[in-house]
């Protein structure tokens, strides 16, 4: 798997399930609640679901997810052969139905995947092989640090990540001015204090997020989802490029 070429399994439409609303615009998805962001794709360069890079390589037995928005990274969990379950904790009943008219319209095995509606803030005493949290929209680097740490904190795992911690190490890096390496994920590591991260990045690991890295920074030149425009300014200053 390339993290460049990392692609959802499901072909989207556009469709509404009380407050939830799918909308697809020219290879552009956007699924709002009550008029709110809740996750975004583009598919001329499916940079979203590269996010997920490092839950899709490092994958394997029991996974628990949280907030299944697009199904993005589920689904492609399932496909994946050394995953034998996938647990999906999502909030709004409107976005699993909308999940499921997808899943329907694309005949899509569900056999590894169950979904629960509940908070995935409340979640506790679960034990899994993998723990992967992508249940965050527009709270601060600050709030997601601190809600990821309780969570953490109330479950057990071998192996624990979250959205966007690669993302956040970056910027960590940049502000630093530190190489993306081993030695600085430990310093970003205890900067978090979110014990249940891996203690150490395999050279593997490193290359993926230093990848990712890369493609934020292109982000930040080329915008085009307003979503995260904001967020790709700020990315574009930090490594400091040019527009």
């Amino acid at each position: 798997m390339d993290i460049y070429n990392i692609k959802p399994p499901l072909t989207y439409f556009s469709c509404k399930k009380g407050d939830a609303v799918l909308d697809v615009k020219e290879n552009l998805i956007r699924l709002t609640v009550k008029g709110e962001a809740w996750m975004g794709l583009d598919l001329n360069t499916n940079w979203q679901a590269s996010e997920f890079a490092f839950e899709l390589f490092e994958a394997n037995g029991i996974c628990v997810t949280t907030g299944l928005g697009l199904g993005v990274m589920q689904t492609l969990l399932c496909l994946n052969p050394n995953v034998t379950k996938v647990f999906a904790y999502e909030k709004s009943r409107e976005v699993i139905d909308i999940f499921y008219m997808l899943v329907e319209k694309n005949n899509f095995d569900m056999s590894k995947l169950e979904i629960i509606n509940l908070d995935a803030d409340t979640i506790k005493n679960i034990t899994c092989n993998c723990l992967f949290l992508d249940h965050f929209e527009k709270e601060s680097e600050e709030e997601i640090i601190q809600r990821v740490r309780i969570i953490s904190e109330n479950n057990n795992c071998n192996l624990f990540w979250y959205w966007p911690a690669a993302r956040q190490y970056s910027v960590f890096c940049a502000k630093q001015k530190l190489r993306i390496s081993n030695d600085s994920y430990k310093l970003w590591k205890s900067f978090t204090e979110i014990k249940k991260l891996p203690n150490d990045l395999t050279d593997i690991q490193i290359k993926n997020i230093l990848n990712l890295s890369n493609v934020y920074v292109n982000l930040a030149k080329n915008a085009f989802i307003h979503d995260v425009t904001n967020q790709r300014n700020k990315l574009l200053n930090l490594f400091g490029s040019k527009k």
